[in-house]
Parts: C-alpha cells; structure tokens; sequence
C-alpha cells in the first residue's frame, strides 16, 4: 500500500483525550439517563458552555465553576464548584 494513500492524520492529543470519552461528557450521559436531575443539570451547564453531544469544550468545567451567570437559575446548583 502506497503511503500516500493513507487517510490518517494524526489528531493532537487535545483532541484525542477530549473527544474519544463520551463518558465524560456531561450531555452524552444525561442521554442515557433521562430521569436524573443532577444529569440534567450537568448538561445545560454543559451546553450553555458550548458543549454538544459530539463535542466538549475545552477547560467547560472551569468555565462552569466560574459561571458569570448568578441571575440563572441553576447557577447554585451547577457542577464542579469548590467545596466551602
């Protein structure tokens, strides 16, 4: 086989840490789990941060914890805040 031929580009570690672990990826999970609050709470914080099924944010948790947004009314219930 011509090496030419080969399609694969090789995918920067960001990428490749970030996209093949669905399971840590708040809105893929609260798919499967659709009678779970914490879960769906994780997914909108998740996607009001840019998150999709198919693609997470970098850095979305710390976007999250630092969430500008008191006026929301999740924000003293989103994920990944310090504990006091």
């Amino acid at each position: 086989m011509n090496p030419c031929d080969q399609q694969d580009a090789p995918r920067s570690e960001l990428d490749s840490t970030i996209s093949l672990r669905p399971e840590h990826n708040p809105v893929v999970r609260n798919l499967g789990n659709s009678k779970s609050l914490r879960a769906a709470v994780d997914a909108q914080c998740a996607h009001c941060m840019g998150c999709t099924a198919e693609h997470l944010e970098p850095g979305f948790r710390d976007e999250i914890r630092d969430c500008s947004a008191p006026a929301c009314p999740l924000w003293n219930f989103r994920p990944y805040q310090r504990s006091a």
